[in-house]
């Protein structure tokens, strides 16, 4: 497989070009950045043969990694879609659900697999929890929650940081941390459908958000599953996920190492749950790419994937919570 790198920011240094290294039968051909010496950096670093400033002029490929900001990918969807190649885009997967099926239907014309690098998935915590809810262990659950957040000072960044533009960040905290979290929650509960009905934020006045909470209703085997998630960078929250039932509770701390743990009413550690997914973000990233490559290989249809599926879910939910704060709009129905 001829992989292409589409952006050479932190994520790809550290985790992407690394591991594509370790696959015997990937070949990574190039990589692009609109900083050239950055583009330059990694290719050196990782023996890649070319680096470009110009996508177009970046040679065929069959898949590539989509890794730059979510607010300047439309060239980039435009160059996969024309040239058909296969796409592994990192969160967020778009700012709105039309933009995301404006995606998916571009790639599905192309006949092109399109997966999202939404890497919590393959936590062992995230699919022992996920087992657990759908083999009904404890009944049905009564409610889940979901948070994730602390007291951040300082972000270490300097003001060129692109999550600190509202444009190419696409909004806040929601959209970067929250994608991952509210994908976790989409996963683990089986949601077929989502209900937002209430939802408050603290933004700067660009509009950029620190502090996003979010309530409402997911639908699960049929029925409704209250859901309310915090996901802040100005108070400490609560981190995890929370799957209550009527006499105990199931939690997953954060981490890739976290374990899924049993809470007695008063909230007790009773035992904790293990199963066979990755326990390092390394390891995630692996389980990723396996199965985004497997998915190429087979020519897997894009539009056809329950994963993707969940992917809309949360992407209409951090969408319905941003128009909920600029238009103070009555409960919508992620689709």
């Amino acid at each position: 497989m001829r992989i292409g790198l589409v952006g050479a920011g932190a994520v790809v240094r550290t985790l992407h070009a690394p591991l594509l290294k370790q696959f015997a039968d990937v070949s990574v051909q190039w990589v692009y950045d609109q900083r050239l010496h950055a583009a330059r950096e990694i290719a050196e670093a990782f023996g890649i043969p070319a680096a470009s400033d110009d996508l177009s002029r970046c040679a065929d490929v069959d898949a590539v990694l989509i890794a730059i900001p979510v607010g300047a990918r439309e060239q980039a969807w435009a160059r996969a879609a024309d040239r058909g190649w296969h796409v592994l885009c990192e969160k967020p997967a778009a700012r709105t659900t039309a933009e995301l099926d404006s995606i998916l239907r571009r790639m599905e014309e192309a006949g092109r697999v399109v997966a999202f690098a939404l890497m919590r998935r393959f936590y062992d915590g995230t699919m022992t929890l996920r087992d657990l809810i759908a083999v009904r262990a404890f009944g049905d659950p009564l409610e889940i929650w979901a948070g994730e957040g602390s007291t951040q000072p300082r972000t270490g960044r300097g003001g060129d940081w692109y999550q600190l533009n509202k444009t190419l960040s696409g909004g806040g905290v929601l959209i970067e941390t929250g994608s991952h979290l509210l994908d976790q929650m989409m996963i683990v509960s089986g949601a077929t459908g989502c209900r937002l009905e209430n939802y408050a934020q603290r933004a700067w006045t660009d509009g950029l958000e620190f502090d996003a909470r979010a309530a409402g209703q997911l639908r699960v085997a049929g029925k409704e599953l209250p859901f309310s998630a915090v996901v802040s960078r100005s108070v400490d929250v609560c981190n995890g996920l929370f799957v209550r039932y009527p006499r105990i509770v199931l939690s997953l701390p954060p981490g890739p190492a976290a374990e899924v743990e049993l809470l007695e009413e008063r909230h007790r550690a009773i035992g904790r749950v293990r199963g066979a997914g990755a326990r390092t973000s390394f390891q995630a990233f692996r389980d990723e790419w396996r199965d985004f490559l497997r998915r190429c290989r087979d020519d897997a249809k894009p539009h056809a994937t329950r994963d993707n599926e969940m992917v809309r879910l949360s992407v209409a939910l951090i969408d319905d919570c941003y128009s909920w704060a600029t238009a103070a709009s009555p409960a919508v129905t992620c689709k």
